[in-house]
Formats: C-alpha cells, structure tokens, sequence
C-alpha cells in the first residue's frame, strides 16, 4: 500500500471509533474503506474479474513524472500471456488485455489499471487531495450524479464526467471563480451543516438527482477541519440522501481508520 508521508496521528485522543462511525437512520450499513487499501484490493482482483468490467488506466507521462489519469473509461477483455507479447517495452509483468470505446485494444500492466467499483454503501476516505480528486473520477460512472460538498474552486466536481453534476460551497467568492472556470457545471451556496433537511431533498428534485442509486457524494470541507464538522456532515448526507458512494478527504477522519485496523 502506499504509504502516507509526514501523516500525524491525530486521531488517538478521538473518542470516535469503528463502532461508532456514522451509519444512516436505517436499516441500510455503509462500509468505510481507507483510499489505498481500497484502491490495492481492487487492484488485486484483476486477475478474477469479468470481461467488459470498466475501468480507468494511468498513463505514465515520463521518467519521474506522476501518472495521470486517461480521459476514457476502458473495459477488461482477458489476461494476456506474457510469452506472446507484442510490445517493445516486453517484461515479465502481468498485463491485461483492455478494450477502448472506438474499439482498438491494448496490453496493460496490472499496476496502471483502475477498476471502477461496482458495490455499493462505500464510503471512501483519503487524507490528500490528489487520491481524493481521482477517486471521485473514477468512481463516478458516467450515468451517475455527483455532487461535492466543499467544492470551493470546483476543481473536482468539474473534472467528473458525468452529465449530473453539483458543486456546493458556503462562499459566495469561490462560486463565482467556479461558474466562471466550469460554466457547465451547476453551484448552489448553501451551508450543508445548517441547511434545512426539505432544502437539502429539494436539492436532489431540482438537479434530478433523486435516484439514489446512481448518486456519488464527494466531501472536501476544507481537509483539515475538525473532525467532529466532518462527521455532522456525513450523517447529514448518509440520513438525508443515502448515495451510493461517498468520498471523503480528511486527514482527521483517515487516521481515525487507521488507528481502529479499517
């Protein structure tokens, strides 16, 4: 698993554990997963998963660069044997075959492939910006609705793609910069905390949100805001919306996983 650099244990002193991490007022339970354990088991399902199962690639960009996410979702065709390779870059790592959406195919390292996870009640936590900006990529298909909570310059939500998506923030200021940099993009400023609970379900009627089934929820509230801010806005969003999937970035909440063997 990769491993968090300079990552305080802020989380020993919280009373908060996995007994009591925030489940919604029903019968439906939500599973919390930490971004990279999540994303390596995934991964390691490769092997066994079924053709035509989607997912994202990272493309390497160079020598000692990031990879960076391809812009379209491919599908897994079969493993491919090593031995009958056609690259010119030919090793002895696994690759799979991969279908792109015009057609053509290409073999793949295990390690650059994304699946995109078909499960539901997931709530996924990462402490940085980077993982949390591509796990909401990637994991928001295409015929879902997404809306991020926290959205300041809209930076993520903006980068979704998806034809229903939302981006809400409490300031009047990084809405502006964010209708003027995603014009395609819908902004409501509001205060998830306080609002009233028919104006957070007329939110979802008027977006035409209400599947929720189809619903990914992202939650950046400024990262490293006190943990118990985060958590009264989960619960707000678990009780009122239920989604499928949430996304979560904070550091405080990340450890508080860690600290409990999640």
């Amino acid at each position: 698993n990769k491993k968090i650099k300079n990552q305080p244990n802020i989380a020993m002193n919280h009373p908060l554990t996995s007994a009591k991490l925030p489940q919604p007022n029903s019968e439906e339970r939500y599973t919390y997963h930490r971004y990279d354990k999540f994303t390596s088991g995934l991964q390691a399902m490769l092997p066994s998963l079924p053709s035509n199962h989607p997912c994202r690639l990272l493309l390497s960009k160079g020598k000692n660069k990031a990879a960076q996410l391809s812009p379209h979702t491919v599908t897994l065709l079969e493993i491919k044997d090593n031995n009958s390779s056609t690259n010119d870059d030919d090793d002895d790592e696994d690759r799979l075959i991969v279908k792109y959406p015009k057609g053509s195919t290409y073999n793949v390292r295990l390690k650059n492939i994304l699946p995109i996870t078909q499960e539901n009640n997931l709530i996924i936590v990462s402490p940085e910006t980077t993982d949390y900006r591509r796990l909401c990529i990637v994991h928001t298909p295409q015929n879902h609705a997404f809306i991020e909570i926290g959205c300041d310059f809209a930076l993520t939500v903006g980068n979704v793609n998806t034809c229903k998506k939302l981006g809400i923030d409490k300031s009047p200021t990084s809405l502006e910069i964010a209708r003027q940099k995603f014009p395609s993009c819908q902004f409501e400023e509001i205060d998830v905390l306080t609002e009233s609970k028919e104006k957070l379900i007329g939110i979802l009627q008027d977006n035409d949100m209400t599947d929720c089934s189809q619903l990914v929820v992202a939650i950046d509230i400024n990262g490293n805001r006190e943990l118990d801010a985060v958590i009264a806005c989960l619960t707000r969003v678990l009780d009122i919306w239920h989604p499928r999937i949430v996304i979560i970035k904070s550091r405080t909440l990340y450890s508080v996983l860690l600290e409990n063997g999640i």
